[in-house]
């Protein structure tokens, strides 16, 4: 598969996934958060990574 090919491919699925609703990031963003803290310090809990 050529580099050319590939980008079309992406592209094209890019095309058909849905937009994220601003929920939808926020719990995302707060998941990131959560497992990027979780891997530096395994005490943490979910509550204090989303408190707002």
């Amino acid at each position: 598969m050529t580099t050319t090919e590939r980008e079309a491919r992406i592209r094209a699925r890019l095309a058909v996934v849905p937009e994220m609703t601003l929920e939808q990031r926020h719990r995302q963003r707060e998941s990131f958060a959560y497992g990027n803290v979780k891997i530096d310090e395994p005490t943490v809990t979910r509550p204090p990574v989303t408190k707002p």
